[in-house]
């Protein structure tokens, strides 16, 4: 019911405008905003405007676009003409840009519905959505549970109903993680598929954007829209599929919680006519220390001259430390691993149609929880099995999986050749109409009605 899908049939049948869903979407937000702390800025008057211009569009037969009269909100690090951006910091507070980025102009010109801008890590610093300046976003699946970042806030507010559909970052895993820890669907396609003109940059070579929402075919209409010359509507097709499934890396130091469904979820791909196909992803191993070894200067360029260290959250200087004692020789090796690195997973893609691994190797953390059950620091816990796809550029796609035994949702992680995102929609859409029913009715029931 809460689809775009849906939606669009409804405002072609008339069953409801849009001005009628922006209404219950901010409704909603006011409910519960204080509970989540989903959002920095909420942009109502320029939304309830749009609302009542689609729907007299409608009224009249003139709207064609399926995202039109959709409410979407942007990660605040993302570009809106003149509404605030604020990276999700205080030394940004006050800065309203000129110009939308270019993924905001794409789907404004199909008439999505800007509803606001979500809540972050600070400059997508983090993977934990705690901020000192606006408010540490919570998971609505459980107030105890970490929601996962950087973009927490977008996840937070597509799996409480409060929108349908964000556009996310993703740089080490910032948009499926909180997608894994909220029970959503989200996709960080290949490598400049999608334009990060507008977008404040955390690691250039590593950064993404990408669509968030409650559905598969959602996140391929939001997709398709966020691109300024998409040929055409998607077409998911649908043939067998030969599924890897990694021997090293992405089935080490998993939690027996997370096991289960990812197992479960194999099993199920099997019956579905999926062959299963063992890989070799051994040189992921160093994924981690290559990424930060690139990053860090990337970064710190990226603030150089910004401001002051002491404006900024207290989490942040570490990097910038490591940023300005990098060495040119260490980054230029490191870009050649990447390279060498993004090469070999492609090669495994003359085997296999789609790489499976759990996106966490654990379930949601408790609030506060640093050392987590693996016994990880919790920011290695939670970027290492996301973090090699931002260094290769493959597009990966987090989806639900399931439940833990703590009814906690687990996110499953389809991964594709460059450019073969229709291939990873394909597997995950008819995945989730066979067997994500009961976990839809779950998410509804726990994350749409206040606690």
């Amino acid at each position: 019911m809460n689809s775009i899908q849906y939606m669009h049939k409804g405002y072609r049948h008339k069953w409801f405008s849009p001005e009628e869903i922006i209404t219950d979407c901010l409704q909603k937000v006011k409910a519960r905003e204080n509970e989540l702390r989903s959002f920095i800025t909420v942009t109502e008057d320029e939304a309830v405007h749009e609302a009542k211009n689609i729907t007299r569009a409608f009224e009249e037969g003139r709207h064609e676009s399926e995202l039109a009269g959709v409410p979407v909100s942007y990660k605040d690090i993302i570009n809106t003409k003149g509404t605030k951006t604020t990276n999700g910091s205080w030394i940004d507070r006050d800065y309203v840009p000129e110009e939308d980025a270019e993924v905001v102009t794409n789907l404004k010109s199909r008439s999505a519905i800007t509803l606001g801008k979500n809540n972050l890590h600070e400059y997508a610093f983090g993977i934990t959505s705690k901020n000192p300046f606006y408010g540490d976003v919570l998971n609505p699946w459980h107030e105890d549970c970490m929601v996962g970042g950087s973009s927490g806030g977008s996840a937070a507010a597509v799996a409480a109903g409060f929108c349908y559909g964000s556009v996310g970052t993703d740089t080490s895993g910032s948009i499926r993680i909180p997608a894994s820890c909220t029970g959503i669907v989200g996709l960080k396609p290949t490598y400049g598929l999608i334009s990060t003109e507008g977008i404040f940059p955390l690691s250039t070579s590593m950064d993404h954007a990408g669509p968030m929402a409650n559905y598969v075919s959602d996140v391929s209409l939001l997709l398709h829209g966020m691109q300024k010359n998409a040929p055409g509507n998607p077409q998911i097709g649908e043939k067998p599929l030969k599924l890897g499934v990694p021997k090293q890396y992405f089935n080490e130091g998993m939690s027996a919680e997370v096991r289960t469904v990812y197992d479960q979820f194999l099993e199920n791909c099997r019956s579905m006519g999926a062959e299963l196909i063992e890989v070799d992803t051994n040189f992921f191993s160093h994924s981690m220390s290559l990424a930060r070894i690139i990053a860090a200067p990337e970064v710190t360029l990226a603030h150089q001259g910004k401001a002051s260290l002491d404006d900024y959250a207290e989490d942040i200087g570490p990097t910038f430390e490591r940023g300005e004692n990098a060495s040119a020789l260490e980054y230029l090796e490191a870009l050649q691993h990447k390279k060498e690195m993004t090469l070999r997973l492609s090669s495994i893609f003359t085997q296999v149609d789609i790489l499976v691994t759990p996106t966490l190797p654990i379930t949601p953390p408790r609030l506060g929880e640093n050392i987590v059950s693996t016994g990880e620091d919790i920011s290695d816990a939670m970027t290492r099995y996301t973090t090699p796809f931002d260094i290769t550029g493959h597009p990966a796609l987090s989806m639900p999986g399931g439940l833990s035994g703590g009814q906690l949702p687990v996110g499953i992680q389809l991964v594709g050749g460059w450019y073969q995102e229709a291939t990873v929609l394909q597997l995950a859409a008819e995945y989730e109409k066979l067997f994500l029913t009961p976990f839809y009715e779950q998410r509804e029931k726990r994350c749409m009605t206040a606690n």
